[in-house]
């Protein structure tokens, strides 16, 4: 599967909170949830990013709905979405995301450029472009241990809060 991404825009808006399991053996996994609807990004996903870290464990599903669900029994400490889904689009998930699980710190992962994908999810911690080069699996490692990162070392807030 070839990845077509580059550009990392890390953008921090608002601060997050984590809560990082342990999977087997001592080994800290960050939970992942990855939302997208077309199945080659979910294999992608689901198998390219615990290929480029071992300290990431990746639920993938194919919409917003079932997302949610997911969400409420895993607790991931980071989420990954698309923009573009059909239905209940990416930005709906996010509003819906963020208003019944304040705080879970997301990921874009679109064909949008970043600067438009945080513009249209002001939530979002960081944006990855799908589209350009063969390095969007590194950069989307890098914004998930990011968003990771800089939830464990901040306090819950909402936007409100930090208003």
């Amino acid at each position: 599967i070839q990845c077509w991404a580059e550009t990392v825009l890390i953008v921090s808006l608002k601060e997050h909170r984590v809560k990082v399991g342990t999977a087997g053996r001592g080994v800290t996994k960050i939970k992942v949830v990855a939302v997208d609807d077309d199945p080659l990004i979910r294999d992608l996903l689901s198998i390219g990013l615990p290929t480029k870290s071992d300290s990431l464990a990746v639920d993938c599903v194919a919409d917003g709905f079932e997302a949610l669900e997911l969400i409420s029994t895993q607790q991931p400490d980071v989420v990954i979405t698309d923009l573009d889904m059909p239905g209940f689009s990416g930005a709906d998930f996010a509003k819906e995301l963020d208003r019944l699980h304040p705080g879970t710190p997301l990921v874009i992962f679109s064909g949008r450029p970043p600067e438009t994908a945080i513009r249209t999810v002001p939530t979002a911690v960081a944006a990855v472009n799908k589209i350009g080069s063969p390095n969007c699996l590194q950069s989307l490692v890098n914004a998930v241990n990011y968003a990771a990162e800089k939830s464990r070392n901040s306090p819950s807030r909402t936007l409100s809060q930090l208003a």
